[in-house]
């Protein structure tokens, strides 16, 4: 017979979700702030879509993008948190491959190569910030 063993579910402190929200406001301001670096440099336009038109990359697409990401890493961060042990090691991992993942949109959609410079630093920055600091926030088992 086989039996289940549920993990213990942690309860994420104040503080946790506090330092949460903050590397997701922290992450943003780092994207904003490589993007205000670049967007003098380069001209920060992306093909739009499958057509010849192309897309101004503005504050307004990168702050959003930037929240969206660390909001989408926290909310993984708290499942895997209720649903195995090992989630900050998990999560640090899978942080990493979409990084990794999130290249592609720069360096397939970037007119430019100063265009897929400035996008990749956008990208790095905002993980810089969140990937440390959610994962600081992970409770050891």
């Amino acid at each position: 017979m086989t039996t289940l063993t549920a993990v213990p579910t942690r309860i994420v402190s104040p503080t946790a979700r506090s330092a949460r929200a903050l590397a997701v406001i922290g992450a943003t301001a780092a994207a904003l702030v490589a993007w205000a670096i670049a967007s003098p440099l380069a001209t920060l336009t992306v093909h739009a879509g499958s057509g010849p038109g192309t897309t101004h990359v503005g504050a307004a697409s990168v702050a959003p993008a930037a929240v969206l990401a660390g909001l989408l890493g926290w909310g993984l961060l708290a499942a895997l948190e209720r649903t195995i042990s090992s989630a900050r090691t998990t999560w640090t991992v899978i942080a990493f491959v979409v990084l990794a993942i999130s290249f592609a949109g720069p360096l397939s959609a970037g007119v430019g190569a100063a265009t897929v410079v400035a996008l990749v630093c956008i990208h790095l920055a905002a993980a810089g910030v969140l990937i440390p600091a959610l994962s600081r926030t992970a409770g050891r088992r």
